[in-house]
């Protein structure tokens, strides 16, 4: 999900002329691509705001919106990256009483080869609190037996020198196996959608 979110944003980068910051990111993932698959990405740009479609070999696998305003990029670098990641498998019932916290990480030197005009062109705090909800998601909340469906972000200025990103469960649907999560860090707000997906037999 997230990889097709830094593609997306790699190529809409290319066009940009100055720096700037993201000032909201919207992203429905409805089906997986997996390795070895091949990828469309068709992209539409009005002024400040872009659509991104990225279509897999069985049809659309994900609907990415995102704006952003000109701003010149702070001098600050997220932790160079994590020491350790633990994946928690938890019940649905563990999971929907779920919150807490996380550092921010970024590895700049492999977010530069994956997305290098993203990189050059907005900020490297900002880019560490999208890849933190994946994060949550797959290692914390539901964790091992997860499936990131969408994602919706709004920025403000003081999301570029963020830290730390919140998370809390704030709707369980047993029934569908799904739960919603806010999500909140200095100068970000947002909301996760994620599912259950069925144990291996």
């Amino acid at each position: 999900g997230l990889h097709l979110v830094l593609w997306a944003l790699d190529e809409a980068a290319k066009s940009l002329d100055r720096d700037g910051r993201l000032r909201d990111l919207k992203a429905v993932f409805s089906r997986p691509i997996l390795e070895g698959e091949t990828a469309k990405l068709r992209i539409e740009t009005d002024g400040s705001e872009s659509k991104a479609t990225i279509d897999g070999s069985k049809g659309e696998a994900a609907v990415i919106r995102f704006s952003w305003v000109p701003v010149e990029l702070p001098r600050f670098s997220p932790e160079p990256r994590l020491s350790s990641l633990a994946c928690r498998e938890l019940t649905f019932e563990e999971a929907a009483e779920s919150k807490g916290n996380i550092n921010l990480s970024l590895d700049e030197d492999l977010l530069e080869r994956l997305a290098p005009n993203a990189a050059r062109r907005l900020p490297m705090g900002q880019f560490a609190l999208v890849l933190a909800t994946t994060r949550v998601v797959g290692m914390e909340c539901p964790g091992l037996h997860s499936l990131f469906n969408s994602l919706r972000l709004r920025f403000d200025h003081e999301s570029m020198t963020a830290s730390t990103l919140v998370y809390k469960v704030t709707k369980a649907l047993k029934r569908y196996a799904r739960l919603t999560l806010d999500v909140s860090s200095k100068g970000m707000t947002g909301e996760l959608q994620t599912s259950f997906r069925p144990r291996p037999q």
